[in-house]
């Protein structure tokens, strides 16, 4: 089963994610939203996709790169979560 969490399709097909460069900002925006707007719809966004993050690309204490279909790691470096 793929990951279902946000990423991007390469040019060569291949569909990756990670919580690095730009896909971070998703994350980041549905608190914030949450906080500005007072619209509980922007917690469980958050909450359903940071389980899922944690499930598919945590690897303590960091998070990987993978393809969201085969679940491989597409990258030799480690994100933190800050």
């Amino acid at each position: 089963m793929p990951y279902d969490i946000p990423g991007t399709e390469t040019a060569s097909g291949t569909r990756d994610s990670g919580i690095g460069t730009s896909v971070d900002s998703y994350y980041e925006y549905m608190i914030k939203s949450h906080v500005l707007f007072g619209d509980h719809e922007y917690l469980l966004m958050f909450q359903q996709a940071y389980a899922a993050v944690k499930g598919a690309l945590q690897r303590f204490p960091w998070y990987i790169d993978a393809n969201m279909d085969s679940k491989n790691l597409v990258w030799p470096i480690f994100n933190a979560l800050q």
